[in-house]
């Protein structure tokens, strides 16, 4: 049931070439709203990406949807979740379950961590008897971003930070440290508004969880 429904509401997202990330121009407007230098110096320098087409998540994966995996997997989650991402500190009495606010059912299941992501995207593939379930990529995720309203994309910017399945470079020029952090899209309403930008990346380690950070499911086709 969770496929058929996952199926339905996929958007394609067709081929094509962009510029990722953002110019001097554009990282100097971010400075003037808030940012500092260093913070958004990642955002470069631009570069051409052409991507095969594939498909994204309409919505983020919901509440109702985790706890399908959660309990056809059995999984146990270990309490302990953070609270805005900006420290990498646990409150042991959040989790998915209890975030610290009220959710519904079809909200954005969030406390998850990049490991749990990829855990339920495997469960979607057993299910599916494939692999082409996945995270999407820095640059499929920015590409969809860049097209959100065209595409029929839902909450791509200011609703939660979005695990994506790429390792955090200090710009996209470097290598990605040994010690692998997990990027984030997305921002979410209790950031500051010059962070709501297509461009704008967080990491994490792979293992955190916070009340602010959830997941959409990409596919290849």
């Amino acid at each position: 049931m969770i496929l058929h429904l996952l199926l339905q509401t996929m958007v394609m997202v067709p081929a094509g070439t962009f510029t990722m990330g953002s110019s001097p121009e554009q990282q100097a407007w971010a400075v003037s709203h808030g940012a500092t230098a260093p913070s958004v110096a990642d955002e470069g320098p631009q570069h051409t990406v052409t991507l095969p087409a594939f498909a994204l998540g309409r919505s983020l994966v919901t509440r109702d949807e985790y706890a399908a995996f959660v309990h056809d997997t059995h999984r146990v989650t270990p309490r302990g979740c953070g609270r805005d991402s900006y420290k990498w500190d646990l409150d042991s009495a959040l989790s998915w379950e209890h975030p610290g606010f009220r959710q519904t059912g079809h909200d954005p299941v969030v406390c998850v961590s990049w490991n749990d992501a990829q855990a339920y995207v495997a469960w979607l593939n057993a299910k599916a008897g494939g692999t082409s379930y996945r995270l999407p990529s820095e640059a499929e995720w920015e590409y969809a971003a860049r097209s959100a309203s065209a595409l029929g994309l839902h909450d791509m910017l200011g609703k939660v930070w979005q695990w994506t399945a790429d390792c955090y470079a200090e710009n996209y020029v470097a290598k990605p440290r040994a010690s692998c952090m997990r990027v984030d899209r997305g921002a979410t309403a209790s950031y500051p508004k010059w962070m709501w930008r297509a461009t704008t990346r967080e990491r994490n380690p792979a293992d955190f969880r916070d009340r602010i950070m959830g997941f959409r499911i990409a596919r290849t086709l």
